[in-house]
């Protein structure tokens, strides 16, 4: 059921993976297996967000990427003496910054 459950994220379409998802619930649901009916209840508890990935085709990776960097400036930060400027290196990282000017010529 896991392995076929995995065609959901190839719907197409929003009402493709609707139509795929309440199919699949009901497999789960009929299974008789208690640790499927489980899965099936959470995942209907889910459905908006996942039936949404079919409209926008985006995940949560860019902003655990942030969150990642976001942890490892924390780690040195404890060297900054005021807190304006750990709040600079992570828009700096983040925000993918620059450090030479654009106006200004490399000789």
């Amino acid at each position: 059921m896991n392995e076929n459950f995995r065609e959901f994220w190839k719907c197409a379409t929003f009402q493709e993976a609707k139509e795929y998802f309440k199919k699949s619930k009901f497999w789960m649901m009929k299974s008789g297996l208690p640790e499927m009916k489980k899965v099936a209840k959470m995942l209907a508890k889910h459905v908006v967000g996942l039936l949404n990935f079919t409209l926008f085709s985006i995940t949560k990776a860019v902003a655990e990427g942030f969150n990642s960097k976001i942890q490892s400036l924390k780690a040195d930060a404890r060297s900054f003496r005021k807190a304006s400027n750990y709040r600079t290196r992570i828009l700096f990282y983040c925000g993918g910054l620059d450090l030479i000017p654009s106006n200004h010529k490399i000789p």
